[in-house]
């Protein structure tokens, strides 16, 4: 019955998404790039086209576009309400309402929480229509994959940036979708993942949070941050705030597969944050 709630989920976001959502499919089709672009800790603005430098699968890319500060953002707040996060579940709601409030209104934000099953809460809206958030005690085992898989296939296409902020330990025990399958998921979207998460070290959940968030060029934010966690959520939210959305046309590159892609900086001194490959699926065979 899970798999029927996730699938249903997907169809209909596939289904009802009035605008193709930004994906990489073919080597003719606009490549987006989520760039975070800081000098000495302090955002670089009032960049453009020339000052960026796209390489894709080794061959240098001619930048389309370039939107900054101006960009609407779309955020799906993946909520855990499993018992791995029984001792943490009442400060993981809290930073997600804190979040929303914190969202102007040209962004649109969607909650979906997970246990062993998967619950779209709350649809795509303004902040201030938003809502309260759901009051249930944390509990029950933990399908972590298949809620990123659902917030990827729910991306609006309409919006300049995809930001996914999962509040999560990263532990999953239950997901039909495996960890490769994810991985192309994410591979396919240009969606950015950031993560609020309790310390917990080495731990396998910690660890693959922090290889969702490198293979999307997101960050973790501790959830024991200090000052205090609304502070380091508005932290989050400004750095989302001050990233670049870069766009190109792949040229003279024709593989499917995985594509890895390098951005740097031409005219400007600052690091780079960014997803370092993207998946481009293989050609259908026309048995005609």
């Amino acid at each position: 019955m899970k798999q029927i709630v996730v699938l249903l989920l997907t169809v209909l976001a596939v289904g009802t998404t009035q605008e193709p959502r930004p994906s990489f499919s073919t080597e003719t089709e606009l490549v987006p790039l989520n760039v975070l672009a800081r000098h000495r800790g302090m955002p670089l603005t009032n960049l453009g086209i020339d000052d960026f430098e796209v390489t894709d699968s080794g061959v240098r890319q001619r930048v389309d576009s370039v939107r900054g500060a101006e960009a609407s953002v779309q955020a799906w707040v993946v909520l855990d309400q499993s018992g791995s996060v029984k001792d943490h579940a009442v400060r993981l709601r809290e930073a997600g309402d804190t979040f929303a409030d914190e969202l102007s209104e040209r962004d649109r934000v969607g909650l979906i929480t997970f246990r062993h099953g998967v619950r779209l809460r709350r649809e795509l809206s303004p902040p201030g229509e938003f809502g309260e958030w759901p009051l249930t005690s944390a509990e029950g085992f933990t399908s972590f994959r298949d809620a990123l898989s659902v917030a990827l296939a729910l991306r609006d296409g309409r919006l300049d940036q995809a930001l996914i902020l999962a509040l999560s330990d990263g532990t999953d025990t239950m997901s039909w979708t495996t960890e490769p399958q994810l991985d192309i998921a994410i591979g396919r979207s240009d969606a950015v993942i950031y993560a609020v998460a309790p310390d917990v070290g080495d731990a396998p959940g910690a660890r693959y949070l922090r290889h969702l968030v490198d293979q999307t060029g997101g960050r973790i934010r501790p959830l024991e941050s200090r000052p205090g966690l609304a502070a380091a959520l508005r932290e989050v939210l400004a750095e989302v705030k001050s990233r670049y959305v870069l766009t190109y046309y792949p040229a003279g590159v024709t593989r499917s597969g995985w594509r890895d892609v390098s951005v740097r900086l031409t005219r400007r001194a600052g690091t780079l944050k960014v997803r370092q490959r993207y998946f481009v699926p293989p050609r259908p065979v026309n048995d005609g």
